[in-house]
């Protein structure tokens, strides 16, 4: 009895353990596939340092005109090639020298917010743009600073640069910035170079100071017959109310002049047309008979106005004039005309007179 007791609550045991422990085992499965995973913070997991991000590439978009911006300037120096024609350059440098030729017409690149600059062998006196609207351009001695003031890249007009012997002729463009011409630099010809402007200012400089002297020496002229002459010599005549003096001999520059008043006291007015001062000898034997020296025979065609009442003064160059002996003397004559109707013949000796 006792034997099947314990047969039978083993049996039973095991009929309920088993279903039990399958019912947990399969509970335990469930949750482990189908349970979503726990959401953990990105902070608290992640413990590597910041990895700083490789800066991005700018890719320029094709036809961009600030690809043209980067590009390095080189700086050749280029004249106009014979074969081109006028102010049009393959393969165009911001930065170029140029032949100086006043028969060209020059194309000038220009871009906003860029200056260009023309550099001349000499100064510049005048600059005339053609709309002034469009570009400004300025003179700074031998430089021209030309600067478009519009955005419209269709803009087109002159230029003419008169210099001190020459000209230039320009045409004026707005091109995109990167096209532009930055300096331009102008140099005479190998047969012109700058130097031959130095004569050339030698001879200017010799002019105004020929003029400045000629101009004082009239001047002098000036003075000198208004004063009282340096080496006194009378000799008068008077007729029709018209007087004529030699007064004398003064010297200006190393030339000698003979000073001659002439008065008017006709009511009419008096022409004066000619003057004439001879060196004469006394004969030992006859007083009036006179041998005229050569070489001092000085005389001077005039058309000289006396109004009535006034007076004028007249030199007459003449030779270095040596003290004159007791036996010499001058001769002054002359031809006058007056205005109511009539000619006058001036005639008048100095003798025995000393200088």
């Amino acid at each position: 009895m006792k034997k099947w007791f314990w047969a039978g609550f083993l049996l039973a045991l095991m009929v309920f353990i088993i279903p039990l422990f399958w019912f947990m085992d399969a509970r335990s499965s469930d949750r482990t596939v189908s349970s979503p995973p726990v959401p953990v913070s990105e902070a608290r997991t992640t413990f590597s340092l910041p990895v700083e991000p490789p800066p991005p590439v700018k890719v320029a978009p094709v036809g961009d005109p600030a690809d043209n911006i980067v590009m390095v300037k080189k700086v050749p120096e280029k004249e106009i090639p014979s074969g081109e024609s006028a102010g049009d350059i393959g393969q165009r440098s911001p930065i170029r020298t140029l032949v100086y030729d006043a028969s060209r017409l020059y194309t000038l690149r220009t871009a906003l917010s860029h200056v260009t600059i023309v550099d001349l062998p000499e100064d510049a006196r005048e600059v005339y743009v053609g709309d002034s609207k469009l570009f400004l351009a300025e003179v700074l001695g031998s430089r021209i600073k030309v600067k478009p003031i519009t955005y419209d890249l269709k803009s087109r007009t002159n230029m003419i640069v008169y210099t001190e012997h020459d000209r230039l002729s320009f045409r004026l463009l707005v091109v995109p910035p990167g096209e532009e011409d930055d300096l331009l630099s102008f140099r005479l010809p190998k047969s012109e170079t700058v130097v031959n402007l130095n004569p050339i200012r030698t001879v200017i400089r010799q002019k105004l100071k020929e003029e400045e002297r000629r101009d004082l020496s009239l001047k002098r002229r000036d003075l000198l017959k208004e004063g009282e002459p340096q080496h006194p010599l009378r000799a008068t005549f008077y007729a029709h109310k018209l007087l004529v003096r030699l007064l004398g001999f003064s010297s200006l520059e190393k030339k000698e002049y003979a000073v001659i008043d002439c008065r008017n006291d006709s009511a009419y007015a008096v022409t004066l047309r000619q003057i004439r001062i001879r060196r004469f000898k006394k004969s030992l034997l006859w007083e009036t008979s006179r041998t005229y020296e050569d070489q001092m025979d000085w005389s001077r065609e005039l058309d000289k106005v006396i109004p009535a009442g006034q007076s004028v003064r007249v030199l007459l160059a003449v030779d270095k004039m040596d003290p004159l002996s007791g036996r010499e003397g001058l001769y002054l004559s002359g031809r006058a005309r007056i205005s109511g109707g009539g000619k006058v013949e001036i005639k008048a000796v100095s003798e025995g007179e000393r200088i």
